[in-house]
């Protein structure tokens, strides 16, 4: 599982594939609410999480904060 502390997203689409996020996925700019995120593996996520739309493609995905769609 690759760890990901500081997380800088540009993009409108963000996938996942075991992960684990050590920090929240909010947006920080109003272009940043449309934000889609797919997750295709085992991902942990320990903070809270903002996505316009969220899919579970394959494996586990655990949340350990507040999950905002």
């Amino acid at each position: 599982m690759e760890e990901l502390k500081e997380l800088r997203f540009n993009e409108s689409n963000i996938q996942l594939k075991d992960n684990l996020v050590r920090g929240s996925i909010l947006p920080e700019k109003v272009a940043e609410l449309n934000r889609n995120i797919t997750v295709q593996g085992n991902t942990v996520v320990e903070g809270p999480v903002y996505a316009h739309k969220m899919e579970i493609q394959n494996g586990d995905l655990e949340i350990q904060g507040a999950v905002f769609t």
